[in-house]
């Protein structure tokens, strides 16, 4: 997440050192968005919603996975 998060940025702001600052920060605390120029944070919210949207696809790959494996298990009863 943090990857997209940082390759976004540098893409809309124009500069890897400017996005590495902000996403410093916003990892730090999701409030300094809002000491962001308004623009700005507009641009932050909108790559952190793309990152974050990008982040659930390895764990959706994961749940369908997890679901079609669990479909092969046999249920074996327990003898006392």
């Amino acid at each position: 997440m943090q990857q997209a998060l940082r390759l976004n940025l540098a893409q809309e702001l124009g500069g890897a050192d400017r996005a590495r600052e902000i996403e410093e920060q916003v990892r730090l605390s999701l409030e300094y968005i809002r000491q962001l120029d308004p623009e700005i944070a507009t641009i932050v919210r909108r790559c952190y919603a793309v990152a974050t949207q990008w982040a659930f696809v390895p764990a959706s790959a994961f749940i369908v996975l997890a679901i079609a494996s669990s479909l092969f298990i046999r249920e074996k009863k327990l003898d006392r």
